[in-house]
C-alpha cells in the first residue's frame, strides 16, 4: 500500500514539475531548461545524497552497475527531459504529459525483450487500458 501511495506522490511532484517547467518555458529554451533543471536538481541531489546515500558503498558498486546508471541518466536526465521540454513549449502540459502516458507500454515491451520479464493477462489488460485512455483523452 505504501508503494501505491508513494506513486502517487510522485505522479503528483512530476505534474506540477510540467506546469513549472511550461510557465518557465515562455522565458527560455529548452535546453536552457534542461541545464538548469538538471544543474540545480544536481546540487539539491548532491546535499541530500550526504544524508541518504553511504559514500562508503559506492566502491563497491561494479563498472556494469555503473554503466546502468549512466545509460539511464543520460537517457532519461537529458534526451527524455529536453524532449519532453521541446512537447511542452510546443503543445502544452495538459497534452505532453498524457502522451507520456504511454511510458507503461514501452516500459512494458521493453521489459519483456530486454529483462526476459513475463507477460500475463492481467499486465495486457491494464496496459492497453492505459493506451486506450490516453488515445480518448489526446483525441478530445
Amino acid at each position: 500500500m505504501i508503494s501505491i501511495i508513494l506513486t502517487l506522490f510522485a505522479a503528483i511532484f512530476f505534474s506540477l514539475s510540467t506546469i513549472l517547467v511550461k510557465k518557465a518555458l515562455t522565458r527560455v529554451n529548452v535546453f536552457m531548461g534542461t541545464f538548469l533543471t538538471v544543474f540545480i536538481g544536481s546540487i539539491i541531489f548532491l546535499f541530500a545524497s550526504v544524508i541518504f546515500v553511504d559514500i562508503e558503498t559506492i566502491s563497491e558498486i561494479n563498472p556494469e552497475i555503473f554503466g546502468y546508471f549512466a545509460a539511464a541518466g543520460l537517457i532519461h536526465l537529458f534526451v527524455g527531459r529536453t524532449f519532453k521540454f521541446k512537447s511542452v513549449k510546443k503543445i502544452g502540459a495538459s497534452r505532453t504529459d498524457p502522451i507520456l502516458g504511454t511510458i507503461p507500454l514501452y516500459t512494458f515491451l521493453f521489459a519483456i525483450v530486454f529483462l526476459g520479464e513475463s507477460v500475463s493477462l492481467p499486465l495486457v489488460i491494464g496496459t492497453l487500458s492505459i493506451v486506450t485512455g490516453i488515445y480518448f483523452i489526446t483525441t478530445s
